[in-house]
């Protein structure tokens, strides 16, 4: 999770600092978050979703966790 974390952060050019104030911790907080120090609470995934504009998933599983309908109907077929 802490890596899919920063991967989203890192996409919309945020720093941990940016994101941090962003959602009212430090940026330490945020640093052992992205690096699975330290657990992540519903309240503060439900702010990174709004943030990152991600699904719940996105975030714990990361969006490869995504099959389109196009390709899972491909898949079943073969």
């Amino acid at each position: 999770m802490g890596e899919t974390l920063r991967t989203l952060r890192e996409r919309k050019n945020l720093t941990q600092k940016d994101v941090a104030q962003m959602i009212g911790v430090t940026p330490n907080t945020l640093r052992d978050w992205e690096k699975d120090s330290s657990k992540l609470k519903d309240y503060y995934t439900k702010k990174f979703m709004k943030i990152y504009d991600v699904e719940y998933d996105d975030i714990f599983l990361g969006k490869e966790h995504r099959i389109s309908v196009p390709k899972l109907a491909k898949h079943l077929a073969s």
